[in-house]
């Protein structure tokens, strides 16, 4: 499901992605465990990274694993995928993307 957004120039890739409305899901594991995302120069990376999906107009939600994997926020972060997806629709239908 990984997507390549900001290929060729950057090896960047969103975990979940819905690339006609720029529309992704950023999946940062080891919230409790001091994972790759809770390390210094991993966190400088994921900002450099995220500054890069606003530059190309992307709408970014970011989970950790946990929450996906127990259930706990997966209804409440589909339901605001879904109104995000829409919006982006309904500008791209009246021409107001970017």
């Amino acid at each position: 499901m990984e997507f390549a957004f900001a290929a060729p120039e950057r090896k960047w890739r969103a975990d979940i992605a819905f690339p006609r409305v720029r529309v992704a899901i950023e999946i940062d594991g080891g919230t409790w465990t001091l994972g790759r995302h809770n390390r210094p120069g991993s966190v400088l990376k994921d900002m450099e990274k995220g500054n890069g999906y606003a530059a190309r107009g992307w709408v970014v939600f970011h989970t950790p694993w946990e929450w996906i994997e127990d259930g706990e926020k997966v209804i409440e972060l589909k339901e605001a995928v879904c109104k995000a997806i829409e919006r982006r629709q309904i500008e791209k239908m009246y021409g107001w993307a970017q």
